[in-house]
């Protein structure tokens, strides 16, 4: 790390709430400008993702569930989580 960027840092403790946030919106660079990093790797990863899923739901890999089905799967694992974490205290 450079001297600089740790200059930086413990400056940045001392920044009031307000500043800290306008600091961290001055710093969200947008990919577009020709910075990298994070949020171009996480939203690339989010369009990787989104597509492996839709392409599941059009080939028939994965089944979609209404809402009451979901509902029935939730609370049966809700159950099986209590269940465990009873038998984990005894």
């Amino acid at each position: 790390m450079s001297a600089t960027l740790e200059r930086l840092l413990s400056e940045a403790k001392f920044l009031s709430s307000n500043e800290r946030e306008i600091l961290a919106a001055a710093l969200d660079f947008d990919p577009s400008d020709g910075e990298t990093g994070d949020a171009a790797a996480v939203e690339a990863a989010w369009d990787g993702e989104i597509k492996s899923r839709i392409e599941g739901i059009e080939c028939g890999k994965v089944t979609l569930l209404d809402h009451a089905q979901f509902m029935s799967v939730f609370e049966e694992a809700r159950a099986e989580v209590r269940s465990l974490k009873m038998a984990k205290a005894e």
